[in-house]
């Protein structure tokens, strides 16, 4: 729940000839302006000071209203003053106030759906450079091992023809030797 402050000035508007007069601010027909804030509950609402009293004309007393609320809209409010007075001039005025609440500024769905989709996004994009990623390591690798694998071929090939090569020379050199006692003739 939400509370919900308003602030208003009371002054006399002129001064009394006797006494002080005290002023206690209530809502007015409170029932129905719990219906227009919120149906189930009863609507309290709590002013500081609950009761003050003025002496003279020029002085004022601010009055601090709170009501506890959930509201959709701009709702308002009708402050009476009970007046008690020693001048009659003072107990005859029906002085109210009206207070408007403002619910607090809305906070964009739209704002929320948006915010839910970049985070879609963001999430989708760190997966997608997780599997690129992921792909281009793996294809580093195929491509390692490919390297490895026709290196290691090409050594043995050329190994085979170096051993072709020593068994020729060798079998030449054998066939020169037995070659050799005819020369000798």
């Amino acid at each position: 729940d939400v509370y919900y402050e308003a602030t208003y000035a009371v002054r006399l508007g002129a001064t009394p000839t006797r006494g002080a007069v005290w002023v206690t601010p209530a809502l007015d027909r409170p029932d129905a302006a719990a219906a227009t804030l919120d149906p189930s509950r009863k609507l309290d609402a709590i002013f500081e000071p609950s009761t003050f009293a003025l002496y003279e004309a020029n002085r004022s007393v601010t009055v601090t209203m709170k009501v506890e609320a959930d509201l959709a809209k701009t709702r308002t409010l009708v402050v009476e003053h009970v007046v008690v007075a020693c001048d009659a001039a003072f107990t005859d005025v029906k002085d109210a106030v009206r207070v408007t609440l403002e619910p607090p500024p809305a906070r964009h769905s739209d704002d929320d759906g948006a915010r839910r989709a970049r985070r879609r996004f963001n999430k989708r994009l760190a997966v997608a450079g997780i599997v690129i990623g992921c792909l281009v390591a793996l294809g580093l690798v195929g491509w390692g091992t490919w390297a490895a694998r026709r290196s290691l071929k090409k050594k043995a090939e050329l190994e085979r023809e170096r051993a072709d090569a020593t068994r020729r020379v060798l079998d030449a050199a054998r066939r020169v030797e037995d070659l050799a006692p005819l020369g000798s003739l």
